[in-house]
């Protein structure tokens, strides 16, 4: 068990070579009891479920940004495009990013460990623990999902009631989503909402069932502002 800034991490890794790095999380958001969620990560695609048994799954195809969110109990699709994000924001939106090393916390994987905070104005908005330059393509890819859902955001913005529209809100959905992974991968993240992320696992795999990166055929497919299947 590791210890770093208060928090508790248990990395296993294995070094013999494969094609797709696994991630586990334990995430929590307000209200919600933790709830582990894996992510599987090769060079075409990035997946994200709850597990082997998961009722649906979140697919990045890399090639071009298109993010497919499948539900199995009601065998649907819903297709999230890449789309432009607008240059300007609506409100002004420039967060300060605070990287602070933390000397005294052991290296994971080889890597010195970093503090971040987001800031508007002296208010942290969100916050993390990264793990210096590690993973980079792990990174590549959460990068390459975080542009699709970043779009997906600006087109229900819109629909946001006015005074809820805030700098935080539009760094941490669409203008800054996740930046510090420019520098690391993150080990925890949290924001002042009660959302919080904590990595306990990362390791290569082998031997994965082989529809695990494909949406099965036979599921509907719909878009964003189309009746889902109920």
């Amino acid at each position: 068990m590791r210890t770093f800034a208060g928090l508790s991490l248990m990395l296993v890794m294995v070094t013999a070579r494969a094609e797709t790095m696994q991630l586990t999380f334990m995430e929590q958001e307000q209200g919600i009891e933790p709830y582990q969620v894996r992510m599987l990560v090769n060079p075409e695609f990035l997946r994200i479920d709850d597990g082997p048994d998961a009722e649906g799954f979140l697919l990045l195809r890399r090639a071009d940004g298109m993010v497919f969110s499948v539900v199995n109990e009601n065998e649907s699709v819903l297709d999230i495009p890449r789309r432009d994000i607008p240059a300007t924001p609506p409100i002004a939106v420039n967060p300060l990013d605070e990287y602070t090393p933390d000397p005294n916390a052991p290296k994971v994987g080889g890597k010195a460990v970093v503090n971040y905070r987001q800031q508007f104005d002296g208010v942290t908005c969100f916050s993390a623990v990264i793990a210096d330059d590690l993973l980079p393509d792990v990174r590549a890819a959460l990068t390459e999902l975080n542009l699709t859902l970043a779009g997906q955001q600006m087109q229900t913005i819109a629909n946001f009631p006015k005074e809820s529209i805030t700098p935080c809100l539009l760094a941490r959905l669409v203008y800054a989503r996740q930046r510090f992974l420019t520098r690391g991968l993150p080990l925890a993240e949290w924001d002042e909402n009660g959302y919080r992320r904590q990595l306990t696992d990362y390791r290569a795999v082998k031997d994965l069932p082989e529809d695990t990166f494909t949406v099965p055929a036979r599921y509907e497919h719909f878009q964003i502002g189309e009746a889902l299947p109920l």
